[in-house]
This record gives C-alpha cells, sequence and structure tokens, in this order.
C-alpha cells in the first residue's frame, strides 16, 4: 500500500471499496437470542468496542492521516443507496417530539461509503438542544449565545452535531439520513447543570470539524467530542486507537445499556429496508453486540 497517497489513486481506491461494499447487503446483524443467552451481556457490552479498530496496513493509517481533510467528506459524499429513515417525515416529527434538550441523537447510516466502511450500529451523534419553546422554559432563548441563531432554531434545527466542516444545528431531514436511531436522555443533572450544558453546547457553535477524532486535541471538534466537552460528568469511556484517543458512538451507546454511565435508553428505532420498528434495550443490545463482536 505504500505511495497511495495522491488524489487520483485515493478516488480509485474509494470507488474500488464502494463497488465491494455496494454488494455486501445489509450490514446490521444483531446477535441471535440463542448468543445473547450464552452472554453475559453487561459484560459483553462493557467490551464490545475493544475490537472496533481494524487490522489495516500502518502505511493506509498513515495516508488517511495524511489526507483526511478530504477524504472524509468525499467518503461521505459516496451515497451507495437510500437510508432506511430519511424519508418518512411523520417519523421525524414523532422522534423530534419525543426528544428532551440535552438528548443524544445516536444515528447509524450504512448508505454513505463512510458508515459502510465503518462499521458499528451507530457512527455519529447529535445533541438535541430544544426549540423555542423549550429554550424559553430553560430561560435559555434570549442568551447571547443562542441569539445569532433564533431564525435557525424557529426554522426546525434543534439539534447540534460536529460533521464535515463544522458545528453547526441539524434538523429534519438532515437528522434523519440514517438506518436506525435512539434517543439516550442524560439523568441526575440540575436544571442549571444542563443550562450551562446548552450554553457550552453554543459556545462551540462554528468551530471546526476533528478530521484527526483525537479527543485530546482542543483545536477542532468532532461528534462524541462536543458531548464530552458540554457533560464531563458523564464519564464517556475513551481509548486509545491508531496513536490518538478517541470516543465512539457505539461505546456510548454500549455503556449506556450497560447501566456504566447516567444516560437513559428513551427511544429506539431500527429501520428495515421496506420500513421500520420501535424496538427496546433487549434488541438495541442485540444489535450493538452483533455489529461489535
Amino acid at each position: 500500500m505504500r505511495g497511495w497517497t495522491g488524489p487520483v489513486q485515493w478516488a480509485a481506491g474509494i470507488v474500488f471499496l464502494v463497488l465491494a461494499l455496494a454488494g455486501c447487503g445489509e450490514k446490521y446483524v444483531p446477535l441471535t437470542e440463542a448468543q445473547m443467552a450464552r452472554l453475559d451481556t453487561r459484560q459483553a457490552l462493557l467490551e464490545c468496542c475493544a475490537g472496533q479498530a481494524p487490522a489495516v496496513p500502518t502505511d493506509l493509517v498513515l495516508s488517511v492521516e495524511r489526507n483526511s481533510f478530504w477524504i472524509a467528506p468525499a467518503s461521505r459524499a459516496i451515497k451507495l443507496r437510500s437510508s432506511w429513515l430519511e424519508d418518512d417525515l411523520d417519523l421525524h416529527k414523532a422522534v423530534l417530539a419525543r426528544a428532551r434538550p440535552l438528548d443524544l441523537i445516536l444515528i447509524g447510516n450504512a448508505s454513505r461509503a463512510a458508515g459502510a466502511f465503518g462499521g458499528g450500529t451507530f457512527g455519529h451523534l447529535a445533541i438535541y438542544v430544544g426549540t423555542e419553546a423549550e429554550l424559553r422554559a430553560m430561560g435559555l432563548w434570549p442568551h447571547p449565545l443562542i441569539v445569532p441563531f433564533h431564525r435557525d432554531i424557529r426554522a426546525g434545527k434543534v439539534a447540534i452535531e460536529a460533521l464535515d466542516t463544522d458545528v453547526h444545528l441539524s434538523g429534519s431531514p438532515e437528522l434523519f439520513e440514517t438506518d436506525h436511531i435512539a434517543l439516550l436522555r442524560p439523568t441526575g443533572f440540575s436544571a442549571a447543570r444542563r443550562r450551562a450544558a446548552i450554553l457550552s453546547l453554543f459556545g462551540d457553535m462554528g468551530a471546526r470539524f476533528d478530521f484527526h477524532f483525537d479527543v485530546r486535541d482542543d483545536s477542532a471538534i468532532y461528534c462524541t467530542e462536543l458531548l464530552y466537552r458540554a457533560l464531563p460528568e458523564l464519564r464517556l469511556p475513551v481509548r486509545p486507537m491508531f496513536g490518538r484517543d478517541v470516543i465512539l458512538p457505539d461505546e456510548v451507546a454500549a455503556r449506556a445499556l450497560a447501566g456504566a454511565i447516567p444516560l437513559e435508553l428513551r427511544l429506539f428505532i431500527r429501520g428495515y429496508p421496506q420500513g421500520w420498528r420501535v424496538q427496546g434495550a433487549r434488541e438495541m443490545t442485540a444489535m450493538v453486540l452483533g455489529t461489535n463482536m
């Protein structure tokens, strides 16, 4: 793989990868009930993401590192198929109506090359910050950090995410280009602490996206790092991977399901090519373990 660092070679490599992935079928294969019965599921959840780092040549990792500023957006730009939940606008409204300020929106999307190659169940998260009414109820609507975004919030952009180029607000349909979605709710936080966390999120608006996914690098931010900065009390799992410390969205989900961090599952919707189904913690556990073990 030495020498594969130029744009032409990388473009050819991505095309090859996409063609290979397009024939792989459904990537989400949950554990069966029989497999679940043989497991200590809590321990399995605590260990499930230890092997997520793929075995790839060092030269390839270094090449991606050098070119990540354009490889990550390019791989996201390649769409393999429609996401299973993206067209159901009634579902989008119903999910957002269930959300509360500071809820995590976990997103699993294999419809683009980045998600299909990335592995796992959930590859991204956004943080719901609320509607105008919810922010007014918290006394935050007139805050100087929020005032510049009044128009966007009124237009339905009610979640903050770090994606592509920067930290920004998103809403429907952007948040629902996904095959599966889950809401996790932080528990045990006072109203004052929740307000402070939301202001922290708005304080990071416009920050550059961290294409190196290094939680210790404060000069840029990626999705789980945004949560790490706003609510350090969650004790999110940080693990070394390819020479940096990362927080994997799937590992956040796994620790929440194991009861190891103060996040409560409020909703899990599993998508299918033909539709979707509301499922519970056991089904989500089977999926997270099935795609990470």
